[in-house]
């Protein structure tokens, strides 16, 4: 009774009533509940702020065993991953950084592309010469979609807050194994695998060629589930080495890839970007 007066009495004064949480739908038995399939934690890789310094902030996604969330290209099902940090006034963010994904294949011939256990995006914040008090506040505003034999939406919000370093006060790093874990997975210069790539048009397709040498396996995966040009990808072996084969269709003139390209060497997988455009004669 004293809620529902409370509430009457906040739309008379013009205040919004708060608002119930949103119900949780049934769920089949054994499956976790809703905030127990992912877990959203902020972090930084500084154990303090001082003025001028990039610190690396990080929203980690602790996913429940057996379930995965997606990509920035979740590929032919699923939803993206979204992640929006934000930092005190003064601050600049940079573009989220998403890490290499892996390939889940489901009934149906339907293959999407995203993480499972463990994923962490981040973002550099560039903090001004200036700081405004001796605390710096970070947060993070994330969504995301657990899919197992289901899926699952799930949003959150998560914050963190760092002492700003006084003069001649030191920034140490915090979480050093996790972050280098992530940088370690981030895609890097497709330039550093020094292999050229090899154009071919006809009628029937334009296909791209990449040598890498000593890799196992190698596999692409586009930018967004809009890039409907391509045809189809394999992994070749070549002389002891191994290629990848992109075809797209003719009807695309020029070709752009833009995706990331996961190189398998030996137990290791490395991600790469990959940045081409066709030369037309």
């Amino acid at each position: 009774m004293r809620s529902a007066v409370v509430a009457l009495l906040a739309l008379a004064c013009g205040a919004p009533a708060e608002r119930a949480p949103e119900p949780e739908p049934p769920r089949p038995a054994g499956q976790p509940r809703r905030q127990e399939l992912v877990r959203l934690t902020l972090l930084a890789d500084v154990n303090r702020v001082a003025p001028g310094q990039e610190v690396t902030v990080a929203a980690r996604f602790d996913i429940a065993p057996g379930w995965h969330i997606y990509w920035s290209n979740p590929g032919e099902s699923g939803l993206a991953t979204e992640a929006a940090f934000r930092a005190p006034a003064g601050f600049r963010i940079g573009p989220v950084r998403f890490p290499g994904p892996a390939r889940f294949d489901a009934p149906g011939d339907i293959t999407s592309y995203g993480y499972e256990e463990l994923a962490v995006l981040s973002a550099v914040a560039a903090a001004p010469d200036q700081l405004a008090g001796d605390r710096v506040q970070f947060s993070v505003q994330a969504s995301w979609l657990a899919c197992r034999d289901v899926c699952v939406p799930g949003r959150g919000e998560a914050a963190i807050e760092l002492d700003a370093a006084r003069a001649g006060e030191p920034s140490e790093p915090a979480h050093r194994e996790l972050f280098a874990r992530h940088a370690d997975a981030l895609p890097r210069p497709l330039s550093e695998l020094a292999a050229a790539p090899a154009w071919r048009r006809d009628e029937r397709q334009v296909a791209v060629t990449i040598e890498v040498p000593g890799a196992r396996r190698l596999e692409y995966f586009p930018p967004t589930p809009e890039d409907m040009g391509l045809i189809g990808q394999a992994s070749v072996p070549a002389r002891g080495d191994m290629r990848i084969e992109l075809s797209y269709k003719p009807s695309i003139r020029p070709v752009r890839l833009g995706g990331v390209l996961a190189v398998t060497a030996g137990a290791r997988v490395r991600y790469y970007a990959v940045d081409l455009t066709e030369p037309l004669r």
